[in-house]
């Protein structure tokens, strides 16, 4: 069964979805969780992409060692300053939305662990399906940026917006967590056309 990169984003974006939304209504997503998800999506799908590259001896795709260490050092950096800011610092004060991502950190929450499982399946099913696949390694590819930008705008909302009207963004409510992730949704809607 061949299907293309397409179908896989869209299928991609329904998962995610869902999940997302089924999180949302049990109250198992906090910021942490998204950012750190989004961090997972984008560090499954350099792993396989190496994985692959490295099995099929693809050498002419222009993919180079310093690409794949690059990656991975922005994702380790990226992954300290979600872990620091949007783990500890923006949930200062509330326990419960630090023992939350805590749990979600060490994988005790079932959806979030759903959605890891997906990114592995989806990405081994792409490369598997398509041997054309596109590898894309370095630290500014599009779902690269995909994570840059959703890093940045989550600070700033959650900094500028959730953490300023408190009242109105409640930890019971997570509408906090519902504005973060539809700049991401819209961004990977964007690039996975």
């Amino acid at each position: 069964m061949h299907i293309n990169k397409n179908q896989f984003g869209k299928i991609d974006i329904w998962v995610f979805t869902i999940l997302t939304g089924l999180s949302l209504g049990f109250g198992k997503i906090t910021v942490f969780y998204l950012m750190y998800l989004f961090w997972w999506d984008e560090f499954v799908r350099k792993l396989v992409g190496f994985f692959y590259y490295k099995k099929h001896s693809i050498n002419d795709r222009k993919v180079h060692a310093s690409d794949f260490f690059g990656s991975f050092f922005l994702l380790g950096i990226y992954l300290v300053f979600i872990v620091v800011i949007f783990m500890l610092i923006a949930n200062w004060g509330n326990n419960d939305l630090v023992f939350q991502n805590f749990k979600t950190f060490l994988f005790k929450n079932w959806f979030f662990n759903v959605n890891i499982i997906w990114f592995f399946i989806e990405n081994i099913m792409l490369h598997r399906s398509d041997k054309n696949t596109e590898i894309d390694l370095s630290p500014f590819s599009s779902s690269a940026i995909i994570l840059h930008i959703s890093i940045i705008l989550g600070a700033f909302i959650m900094f500028l917006v959730v953490k300023r009207y408190n009242d109105f963004f409640t930890p019971d409510n997570h509408f906090g967590s519902f504005l973060i992730a539809v700049p991401f949704l819209a961004l990977k809607m964007l690039f996975k056309k």
